[in-house]
């Protein structure tokens, strides 16, 4: 379900808050990197890793045109910023997001996984696109997927930012990002179900808890 809050559609934000938004999601994406990168680099350096993949999954369909809809996972990113007005009001949502890495860097720490799907040949045109995924999710780093944890807290955000098809557009895209995590061979089912607790979680808290906070005091 959307984050409830008061119903903002989204808009290019004005003057200072502009910059202080920018300078935001620069932290957000140097913290980010900063930790993804430190982590996998650790897993790479161990010689014994966790497989979390179910027998099951090895007939699990290989689909590499899901790819479009796995990368889009910036795009739809990227769109928070413009949710918000002031940097201020952006602050929750950006310690949801830090909260979801941090988190996320001490798993991939302390329960170092790696993928039971082969590494998949791609041709086409797709394979262009295939690549420059398998070059910025690394090796390691599944469980939780941050994919899944980041798609589904940018729609319960960004939902309620317009009308009823933008909800329907904002979910269904999200959980195509979702499915793509799995039909592309990137991560697995478990991977999925712990970033979307992830995703709940952080949305519990600090998220939804200072939004409907802050909500309370305005109707006052």
């Amino acid at each position: 379900m959307p984050v409830k809050s008061t119903a903002i559609p989204l808009a290019l934000p004005v003057g200072s808050e502009r910059w202080r938004l920018a300078a935001l999601s620069i932290a957000f994406s140097v913290f980010f990197y900063s930790v993804y990168w430190l982590a996998d680099y650790y897993t790479g350096t161990l010689t014994s890793r966790h497989r979390v993949d179910f027998a099951f999954e090895a007939s699990i369909p290989f689909l590499p045109w899901m790819i479009v809809f796995y990368l889009s996972i910036t795009p739809l990113l990227m769109l928070l910023p413009f949710r918000f007005r002031t940097a201020a009001d952006a602050l929750p949502a950006f310690a949801a997001l830090c909260s979801q890495v941090a988190i996320a860097g001490l798993v991939f720490v302390a329960f170092p996984a790696e993928l039971g799907f082969p590494a998949p040949v791609v041709s086409g045109p797709v394979a262009i696109p295939f690549g420059a995924a398998t070059a910025i999710n690394l090796t390691y780093n599944l469980l939780p997927s941050l994919h899944v944890a980041f798609a589904l807290s940018a729609a319960a955000i960004l939902a309620d930012a317009g009308s009823t098809a933008w909800r329907m557009g904002i979910w269904l895209w999200s959980l195509l990002i979702v499915a793509s995590t799995v039909l592309t061979h990137q991560h697995h089912l478990a991977d999925v179900a712990a970033g979307a607790i992830l995703s709940a979680l952080t949305l519990q808290f600090p998220y939804r808890s200072v939004v409907g906070h802050n909500s309370a005091n305005d109707a006052r």
